[in-house]
Order: C-alpha cells, then sequence, then structure tokens
C-alpha cells in the first residue's frame, strides 16, 4: 500500500528547494546590510522543509534524488553561464589562474 503523504511530499520537497533559493538570491542580490538575517531564516526555513520531507527516505533513496536535483541545477545554469560569460581581459586573467596544473 502506498504512504499516503507520498503525493504531498513531492510538491513541499520542491517549494522548500525554492525557498533555499530565494535565500540564497536575496542575500546576493540586494545591497543592504539588512539583508542577511532575513535570508539566513528563508534559508534555515527551506532547509527545515527539505529535512521533514525526506527524513523517511533511506541512504539510496537521498543519493538518487541528489543526483536528479544536482544534474536539473547544472542543466539549468549552464545555459545560463554560457550566455552571461564576460569576455573581459580580467575574465581571461581569472581563466588563466585556474587553469594551472
Amino acid at each position: 500500500m502506498p504512504r499516503i503523504g507520498r503525493s504531498r511530499s513531492i510538491p513541499f520537497l520542491a517549494g522548500s528547494v525554492a525557498i533555499v533559493a530565494l535565500g540564497v538570491a536575496g542575500n546576493t542580490g540586494f545591497d543592504s546590510p539588512r539583508r542577511t538575517i532575513p535570508a539566513l531564516l528563508l534559508i534555515a526555513l527551506g532547509v527545515a522543509g527539505v529535512t521533514s520531507t525526506t527524513r523517511e527516505y533511506s541512504t539510496t533513496q537521498l543519493r538518487h534524488t541528489a543526483k536528479r536535483w544536482w544534474l536539473l541545477a547544472f542543466a539549468t545554469f549552464l545555459p545560463y553561464a554560457l550566455a552571461t560569460a564576460p569576455d573581459s581581459e580580467e575574465a581571461a586573467a581569472v581563466g588563466d589562474a585556474f587553469a594551472g596544473p
């Protein structure tokens, strides 16, 4: 018999991850010293939601879920990174610093 709470957990998990992302974006997006506390509260709220949703998962399920989220994040970020890559001497200097052995 399937778990009853399972159908609600997927949207709740996605919402919790979105709250964490909102907290991270709020902390990096605004130029105000008052942004840190609300951003940390959003991140803590989102992490609490993720933890409460996944506390019943086995280690294998957590590993597979984490791989899927990382692949989704990479696939989402790659076009953005390619489209907005800086084309300047400073960017080339940073790239050269990381290109070493």
